[in-house]
């Protein structure tokens, strides 16, 4: 027999047992099931409003996880115009209903959702701090950073507010005082994050940086002692951690601690959850080490991984092809070298200093050939880029003085083009 089947059970305690039910599949990750239980309770005649109201907001919230944002938006909406759904219940649909607007890149209409819930006199702390918290992150969206840190400061200074959201919203008030010049109050709000004893790992490691990062130019060993233990700590995100090896992996190779570099690059490389951007950036790095250190093979192993790697930022690949091109010049592959530098240049979103190496590299080869006219039409190319740096400039110009008659060249900037 089923529930449905149960002849003398009331409405109230139908809907509670499908309920429990459906909770109960959630921990088994029977999300259709789950659904169909929801489902059951807000369709069944009789039902209390209150389990209604909590049966349309957590099959809202499965189907937002399924990807079905839409259809969890007209179940938040149903609860919304419930005249009579609980208040946290109604505060808990609008909330998710901002959400998901917010997702959607509805940020205006987010915020309306997430003032009436703030507004909501009988709405328990939990969701208004979490409105207020998005509120402010959906400010930051529309450049409006007064209302942003009025909104990260009523957070922080709710009494009842969950440690979790006033974590954050100290992150966020303190990175957006450091992007103002404030540089003490930021140090205050990350220092506050580190020291609350239930404060959640992300925003603690992520203060942890971002401190360290502060220090660097006014107290190294404070910044050292902010940065390195980070790179224990089992729960720190991994994107901090792998930021923190990167850069030690620089700072022991300005150091002349080689060896040491490429070490901090290699725990990037093989974390597995590093992020694809920095993880190519220590590939990248790695293989110019091993260059330095005589392991051309490595070298060029490293280089290829960046460029074949899945998702490879545009500057990071763009610069191994540069690089891999040389190596492959200098051991007399030229067709092998060009074809490189060729892909760099048609790699659109790499920057005009690595393009402007790659054509650079095009000319010499053509001038190895005998080819000036073409070595020198490659070099003018570069010289006409707008914004060239200086250094890449002199490089040019040097050039063509070798390929062809010397030109006055001066610096075109992009409002000249």
């Amino acid at each position: 027999m089923t529930l449905e089947d149960t002849p003398d059970e009331s409405a109230e305690a139908k809907a509670e047992a499908l309920f429990d039910r459906g909770m109960t599949k959630n921990l088994h990750d029977n999300v259709e099931g789950e659904i169909a239980d929801y489902t059951q309770i807000i369709e069944m005649p009789g039902a209390p409003a209150e389990l209604k109201a909590r049966a349309l907001v957590n099959r809202g919230a499965r189907k937002s996880e399924r990807g079905d944002a839409k259809e969890s938006m007209i179940d938040y909406m149903q609860v919304i115009e419930m005249p009579d759904a609980p208040a946290d219940q109604k505060a808990k649909a609008l909330f998710n209903h901002g959400m998901m607007k917010h997702r959607l890149g509805d940020v205006e209409g987010a915020m309306v959702d997430y003032t009436r819930v703030i507004e909501m006199a009988d709405a328990p702390v939990e969701p208004k701090a979490m409105a207020l918290f998005y509120r402010g992150v959906a400010r930051n969206k529309c450049d409006d950073t007064e209302g942003e840190l009025d909104d990260y400061t009523q957070v922080i200074e709710m009494p009842d507010a969950p440690m979790d959201t006033k974590a954050e919203a100290l992150f966020n008030r303190g990175v957006r005082k450091g992007q103002r010049g404030d540089e003490d109050g930021a140090m205050d709000d990350y220092t506050q994050v580190i020291e609350m004893p239930d404060a959640p790992a992300e925003p603690k490691a992520n203060a942890l940086f971002y401190r360290g990062m502060l220090k660097r130019w006014r107290d190294a060993e404070g910044a050292k002692a902010d940065l390195m233990p980070m790179i224990e700590m089992s729960d720190a995100p991994a994107e901090i951690k792998a930021e923190v090896l990167f850069n030690r992996g620089i700072t022991k190779g300005g150091r002349g601690d080689r060896k040491g570099e490429l070490a901090d690059y290699t725990k990037v490389i093989e974390m597995p959850d590093a992020p694809v951007d920095r993880k190519a950036m220590a590939l990248f790095n790695r293989g110019v080490g091993k260059g330095q250190l005589g392991d051309r093979k490595g070298e060029l192993a490293d280089y290829t991984q960046v460029i074949e790697m899945i998702g490879s930022p545009a500057e990071p690949k763009a610069r191994a092809l540069c690089y891999r091109g040389v190596r492959k010049s200098e051991r007399g592959d030229a067709e092998g070298a060009m074809s490189d530098y060729t892909q760099a240049i048609k790699i659109s979103d790499a920057s005009s200093e690595a393009k402007a190496d790659a054509l650079l590299q095009i000319a010499r080869l053509h001038f190895c050939k005998g080819l000036r006219r073409e070595a020198k039409d490659y070099v003018d190319k570069v010289l006409a880029m707008p914004n060239l740096p200086m250094e890449l400039a002199d490089e040019a110009l040097e050039l063509r003085s070798r390929y062809g008659k010397r030109r006055r060249w001066r610096r075109v900037d992009n409002d000249e083009k």
